[in-house]
């Protein structure tokens, strides 16, 4: 059983360079988090607003919020990647992305943000639905790439 309004779900941020390799991080921290990937070195900062979710041990618990958000941001989160590549990349050859454990509700109007952002780039892939999932199948990770 769960506290009256709160979720028996705890969201927990991970970073690796692929997906066999994740590591979980901290969130809302004041300093970024350094990294190193064979590919690519540099810093991340992951900053969620009113979080309350995993927090790796090795760290203090997260603080549920940010001064970022204190700026009359009216956003949710930020995702602030600074590095460099160990070695020349084409723009093709690199891509960003999320993966989700259950399908994404979408909300009403996403084909218009689709739209949006495909106009800014046409080589945008939006998959927020992933890939069909049956009921056999709800386990299944969906892809939810942009």
């Amino acid at each position: 059983m769960t506290e009256k309004g709160k979720s028996p779900f705890q969201l927990q941020v991970s970073i690796g360079n692929d997906l066999s390799n994740l590591q979980p991080i901290p969130v809302n921290t004041l300093d970024s988090i350094p990294i190193t990937f064979p590919l690519f070195y540099g810093s991340i900062r992951v900053l969620i607003k009113n979080f309350h979710g995993y927090t790796p041990p090795e760290y203090s618990a997260s603080p549920s919020t940010h001064p970022y958000f204190e700026e009359s941001r009216k956003r949710s989160f930020s995702i602030q990647i600074k590095g460099y590549f160990n070695q020349e990349w084409n723009g093709n050859d690199l891509e960003w992305g999320m993966k989700m454990q259950r399908p994404v509700k979408v909300p009403m109007g996403w084909s218009l943000v689709k739209g949006f952002f495909k106009s800014l780039d046409p080589v945008t892939d939006i998959q927020p639905y992933g890939d069909k999932v049956t009921k056999k199948e709800k386990k299944k990770e969906i892809n939810f790439s942009i």
